[in-house]
């Protein structure tokens, strides 16, 4: 059974940092881990996926380090983790949602109804694209990717 929570500040960093290390193969931190809420889900006992959720305004939140076990990839849980995400973020007051997606993952977040921005920046030595999706409108589902 699939099983979402968040922790808030540098408690949910400390629980999610070993799986976000393990598949990004390096360490990522900065000055936003003591002030985002850190979703973390496990499978039983067993930590499947991490997440950051941080509110840049009042409306606008920016999602970081979206982080999926090996093992669980390509079942939905990337998926259910964006809901997760989004849910918080629009209980918390969020109409907009904004991310970094590493070139490759761009298809990904498209399928996530996430719209390519048509910008680009290097974050953590990728070249990321600036999506963004509204979190106000009702999109239709399309299933797990």
């Amino acid at each position: 059974m699939l099983e979402f929570t968040f922790v808030y500040g540098e408690n949910g960093y400390a629980l999610s940092r070993d799986l976000r290390n393990d598949v990004f193969g390096t360490e990522f931190c900065d000055e936003y881990e003591e002030t985002s809420y850190h979703l973390v889900g496990y499978d039983k006992i067993r930590q499947i996926a991490v997440a950051r959720l941080t509110m840049l305004t009042d409306k606008v939140c920016h999602i970081d380090f979206i982080a999926v076990s090996k093992d669980y990839r390509r079942q939905c849980v990337g998926d259910l983790a964006i809901k997760a995400i989004e849910d918080k973020a629009k209980s918390l007051g969020a109409e907009e949602g904004t991310l970094d997606a590493p070139i490759d993952t761009v298809p990904f977040f498209e399928f996530e109804h996430y719209e390519d921005t048509g910008k680009e920046r290097e974050k953590y030595g990728k070249n990321c694209r600036i999506m963004r999706k509204d979190l106000t409108k009702v999109y239709k589902c399309r299933g797990c990717r």
